[in-house]
This record gives structure tokens, C-alpha cells and sequence, in this order.
């Protein structure tokens, strides 16, 4: 069944959910069979990885994906397998970046390394191997990214085209995560926060998704570039909203721990917003707080009550709009379809009104 592009955000998004997440459900169950006939403790890492999958997730890469490839004209169905491809690297990445950041729950449930660290309950050093084994399921995802590119029904020269979009993302990324680690240990002060939300997560989570689509449909380069800039600065708008709800979400909604990013020292905009604000005995304060393994709740609101009454929650939403506004005025310029350029739009407002 082909996908074209629906007036609608909210049909194509079903429908390439659906189908995604059927392809998706069909390769892990024969990567799962595999890893079974060498050991029983291998297939328990594959039925890890498939209750990843079920837990939920929006599959807004393989979205952008189709979307630029039904947009710019493309007509072949095999685009859902290399769509699946960019919410492996999404997995991978996600999963990584958990261990980095000591969470344990995603999506409401248990991730792998928490899914591990039950499994491992009793065992010393318990944490330890379900970590272990956390990093070796995310490094089964990242190539079975790899794997799902190569065996789509593209050329050669296509396929080519699409693993290196993919490497370079891949590079960009671990580049962003590696400044994240080290901005929390706050040796370096000023506006690093939005250089990660480009590194970290615009790279690989809408340029590259958009760039493989059109780049698989034949896509000129003047409208190339107008889709790298749409997806660089809708990435950084999608980073802003995060972080925005990463302290004054609904954990119900998200799916993840709200006040962890304050907890772990996460260097976003919002605090380095709040930094501006503060001096004195308040900015020690806070200093004492954010990246405190040991700070309770109360200490952890107090600064996101900070955040409300200095005006950095205000500061980072006005600029949040203004990215996604930069992003909004590139599609005129896209060159897309009409309906498809419908949709563009109405992605720039998925992501400054997300609340999850």
C-alpha cells in the first residue's frame, strides 16, 4: 500500500506510524530468532529491544522521511524500510543516552537498562551489566539501521547516498552528546546549550530524516539547502520545547522523570537563561542544586520555580518561536507538493504546541 501525502499532519503520521512500526515488529522478531539459536540471554536482549518498540514513540524520523521523499514526487514504497532505518538510529542513540543519563524509564516504562537492572536484582555489580547490557542492545540497533538501508529497494548509488547521510548524522550526534556530557561539568559558561540543540538533536532527528527522503526522490540542490535550513532550525525549536518540558511537563504525558534534566545538570538554554538572572547567595544556591545527585524534590522545584519568576521559561519560549517562525518562512521555498508543503506547516506547530 502506497503513502502519498494526506492534507492532514495527523493521517500521514498514522499512517506511517503503522507501517513502520509493523516492518519494524517484523524485523526485530527475525533479528530476535537469530539471536536465539546462538543463546537464550541473546534472545532476551532482542525481546528487550522489541518491548523498546511497543512501549510507544511518536516515529517523528521515519515521518519526516516519507514526508520529504512524497513530497518532492517519490513513488516507491521501499522508502518505509529506510524510514524504519532512522527510528533504529533513534532507538540506538536514545538508548545510549540513557546510560548517559542514568534514566531508567522511557515512555512510561521500564527501558532496557532498567528492564536489566531488575533482571540482574541480587547480582553484584548489577547495574553495572544491566548498563552493559543497555550499551550492546543500542549498538544492535545502530547497525540494524545500517542493515535496513541496505537491503531496501533503492540503487546502489541510492543506498550509497543514504548510508552516508546516516554516518554523518551519526557523527554529528555523538559529536553534540560528547559537548553535553562536558557542558555539565560547567567548566565552560555562556550559550553552548543551543550549539547542542543543532548537534544533539536537529542533525539527526530532522535534517538528516528530511535529506534522505529528498535525496532518495531526486530533490535539486537549491531546495536541498532550504530543507537542511528548515530542519536545522525546527530541530532547535523541537530542543527548546524538550527542555521546556523536561521541567514543566506532565510526567504522565512525557513519559519520562520531570526535574531529571536539573538533576543530572543538564546544561540546556533554560538554565543557562536562568544563569543570566541569578547572583550572589541565589546563584550559589542553585549551583549547589543543579547536577546534585542528592537534591530532593523541594530543592529541584525551587529552581524551576526560579526558572517562572525570572522570566528564562519566557525567554526560552520567545525564542522557540522565533527558530520555528525561521522555519516556517523556508517552506514557500521547499518546492514541495501542495498539500505536502500543508504539512510542513503544520509541523512547525506540532512542535511549539508538543506536550509530550
Amino acid at each position: 500500500m502506497g503513502i502519498t501525502v494526506p492534507h492532514t499532519l495527523e493521517s500521514l503520521e498514522s499512517e506511517v506510524r503503522t507501517q513502520v512500526n509493523r516492518h519494524l515488529e517484523r524485523q526485530l522478531a527475525r533479528y530476535a530468532r537469530s539471536a536465539a539459536v546462538l543463546d537464550e540471554g541473546y534472545g532476551r536482549l532482542l525481546k528487550a529491544l522489541q518491548d523498546v518498540l511497543a512501549a510507544g514513540g511518536k516515529r517523528l524520523r521515519p515521518l519526516l522521511t516519507v514526508l520529504a521523499y512524497r513530497g518532492y514526487g517519490g513513488t516507491n514504497n521501499a522508502i518505509l524500510q529506510v524510514a524504519a532505518a532512522q527510528e533504529l538510529l533513534h532507538m540506538g542513540l536514545i538508548i545510549h543516552d540513557d546510560i548517559i543519563d542514568r534514566d531508567f524509564v522511557r515512555h512510561g516504562v521500564n527501558n532496557i537498562g532498567g528492564q536489566y537492572r531488575a533482571y540482574y536484582r541480587g547480582y553484584t555489580d548489577g547495574a553495572h551489566f544491566a548498563d552493559a547490557a543497555a550499551l550492546l542492545a543500542g549498538d544492535l540497533a545502530l547497525s540494524y539501521a545500517h542493515q535496513e538501508i541496505i537491503e531496501a529497494g533503492f540503487s546502489a548509488e541510492q543506498r550509497l547516498a543514504a548510508l552516508a547521510t546516516l554516518s554523518q548524522s551519526f557523527m554529528q550526534v555523538v559529536g553534540g552528546e560528547l559537548l553535553d556530557v562536558e557542558a555539565a561539568l560547567g567548566e565552560r559558561k555562556g550559550e553552548l546549550a543551543l550549539k547542542i540543540s543543532y548537534a544533539k538533536t536537529a542533525t539527526y532527528s530532522f535534517v538528516g530524516p528530511l535529506v534522505t527522503g529528498a535525496q532518495l526522490a531526486g530533490v535539486q540542490p537549491t531546495a536541498m539547502a532550504q530543507l537542511q535550513a528548515f530542519g536545522s532550525d525546527l530541530g532547535i525549536a523541537f530542543q527548546l520545547a524538550d527542555d521546556l518540558l523536561g521541567v514543566f511537563g506532565e510526567e504522565h504525558r512525557t513519559g519520562k522523570p520531570v526535574l531529571h534534566d536539573l538533576r543530572e545538570g543538564k546544561r540546556t538554554y533554560l538554565l543557562e537563561c536562568l544563569e543570566v538572572h541569578l547572583e550572589g547567595a541565589e546563584a550559589q544556591e542553585v549551583a549547589a542544586i543543579v547536577g546534585n545527585q542528592q537534591a530532593t524534590i523541594q530543592e529541584l522545584k525551587l529552581v524551576r520555580d526560579l526558572m517562572e519568576t525570572t522570566g528564562a521559561r519566557v525567554e526560552v519560549e520567545r525564542v522557540m518561536e522565533q527558530y520555528a517562525a525561521q522555519a516556517r518562512s523556508h517552506i514557500p521555498q521547499l518546492g514541495v507538493a501542495a498539500t505536502a508543503e500543508s504539512v510542513f506547516d503544520q509541523l512547525v506547530d506540532r512542535v511549539l504546541w508538543r506536550s509530550a
